[in-house]
């Protein structure tokens, strides 16, 4: 027989199953019921429709301009904008970071369709601060914010994926040096994505002026378009400032017309610390950047690692184009393309053409004037590159890699971004059968046209009449779509 002490422990061992079952079916049905939250229909600001939100909610923002700087509050929880980033606006008014996400936001923490604009960071993020979270940043137009480092995007200590977006017109403020990066700073050891972003027209007092990257860690950056970017008075690197201990690929980024005007790397500016680190730069076109000192597409110092360089286009601009200075280890390049300036490699880095498959002569861009960067069938990069591990599927549009480009059957990579196609006639970065779909008005549903799945060579912050999302490839109009997001920019900023 069953005494009283353990009838109740049986009973009290019934109740706390019948309690644990419950409260996973009602967690259970939170997950599959996650709500929306409509601003300003249900809620009047951003804000508070974040804190009465739960994990999993998506807040959905109607057209408008909000005046608020909105905290994430650690919460794994979407905020998108109902119809794009050209009218949908937040605007901090100079009062603090626009978007704060400094409190273990998950990667289910989400930042999408927004222009992000008057933003003020005392040090880190003028438009949004990152800070140990790990929350996705896409499709929004980041312009016309300041910080003392991280102009647009600072992200520390973060595991982020910041992706398609325009980050554009943001500078320093509130202090002078510092750690860099007028359009984004990233550093403090994570594990950050940065690809398929528009980094244009930022400026950095010090280093960095599009990109800046400080012992961050495990990076990739790749598939971005870096261009018209200028690092200041004290510093190099006018599209991106490498320095300690970061394990970069960086990966199949256009980067053009960047300036350092008073010191070295007007395209990249790279130091390699004493550690024993992976790093790699791979199938990048880096055209007409200038700088005052040697290397006006590259300057590279390596302690100890001997930085991997493949594949990728060095032209343009005056003076060396890539400068290795010392003390350090000489790389290795090998299957580039260098073509222009005053001398093709200089300090440390003796000219390594006709050697490991690298080469000189004029790449053949469709119209570099007009930042078309595209090659031509005639260009020496077609079908001279080599497959190595850091080699992608598609090339910079989202086109295939490894087409046979020189008509002897044999598939082989061409060096630089963009890997010429002969289904892209016009070498505007859209296969000629999609054309009418791609440049007609409106949706490509409206015409009968798939939309194309994103990759990591498309943009998608531009909305037609109707309000829907358009998916562009990255170097279809590169100058024009930089000074769309600008001449937007600048309207927000006057409102």
């Amino acid at each position: 027989m069953m005494t009283a002490r353990g009838l109740v422990a049986q009973l009290s061992s019934m109740v706390l199953s019948v309690v644990i079952a419950s409260l996973a079916i009602v967690g259970q049905t939170r997950s599959v019921s996650a709500a929306t939250l409509h601003v300003p229909g249900s809620y009047a600001t951003i804000q508070s429709a974040i804190d009465a939100a739960m994990d999993g909610d998506t807040v959905l923002v109607s057209a408008g301009t909000y005046h608020e700087n909105i905290d994430f509050l650690g919460k794994g929880i979407e905020v998108k904008s109902e119809s794009g980033s050209l009218v949908t606006t937040i605007q901090g008014d100079g009062i603090d970071q626009v978007v704060t996400m400094t409190s273990g936001e998950p990667a289910s923490a989400i930042l999408d369709g927004f222009t992000i604009t008057g933003g003020f960071g005392d040090f880190n993020g003028g438009g949004v601060e990152i800070e140990e979270s790990a929350p996705t940043i896409r499709n929004n137009i980041i312009t016309g914010n300041t910080a003392c480092t991280g102009g647009g995007i600072s992200a520390r200590k973060s595991g982020a994926i910041i992706e398609h977006n325009v980050i554009t017109d943001n500078h320093q403020a509130g202090c002078f040096g510092g750690t860099g990066g007028g359009g984004v700073f990233v550093g403090a050891a994570g594990t950050p994505i940065i690809r398929g972003n528009v980094i244009t027209f930022n400026s950095m007092g010090s280093n960095g002026g599009g990109l800046s990257i400080n012992a961050a860690g495990d990076i990739v950056v790749e598939n971005n378009l870096i261009a018209y970017n200028i690092a200041g008075s004290t510093g190099g690197g006018g599209g991106v400032q490498v320095v300690n201990r970061s394990e970069l690929l960086l990966r199949q980024n256009v980067i053009h017309h960047n300036e350092a005007p008073n010191g070295e790397g007007g395209g990249i500016r790279w130091l390699i610390p004493s550690q024993e680190i992976a790093v790699a730069m791979a199938s990048n076109t880096i055209v007409d950047n200038e700088s005052k000192n040697a290397g006006s597409q590259v300057w590279l110092r390596s302690l100890t690692h001997s930085l991997i360089i493949t594949d990728n286009i060095f032209s343009g601009g005056t003076g060396v184009l890539f400068q290795c200075d010392g003390p350090g280890v000489t790389p290795i390049p090998s299957y580039n393309l260098a073509f222009g300036g005053t001398s093709l490699y200089g300090g440390l880095c003796s000219d390594p053409t006709g050697t490991n498959g690298n080469l000189s002569g004029d790449p053949s861009y469709s119209n570099a004037l007009a930042g078309n960067y595209h090659i031509h069938a005639s260009s020496p990069a077609v079908d001279q590159g080599v497959a190595t591990p850091y080699l992608t599927a598609t090339d910079f549009d989202g086109l295939a890699r490894s087409v046979d480009g020189d008509g002897n059957s044999v598939a082989v990579v061409d060096i630089g971004a963009d890997e010429w196609n002969p289904d892209d006639a016009d070498l505007d970065g859209i296969p000629d059968g999609d054309d009418a779909c791609r440049h007609a008005p409106g949706p490509p549903e409206y015409h009968g046209c798939p939309e194309p799945p994103p990759v990591g060579g498309q943009v998608h912050v531009m909305t037609d009449s109707g309000g829907e999302a358009r998916a562009l490839p990255l170097m279809v109009a590169t100058i024009a779509l930089a000074a769309t997001a600008y001449a937007v920019s600048r309207r927000i900023i006057r409102r």
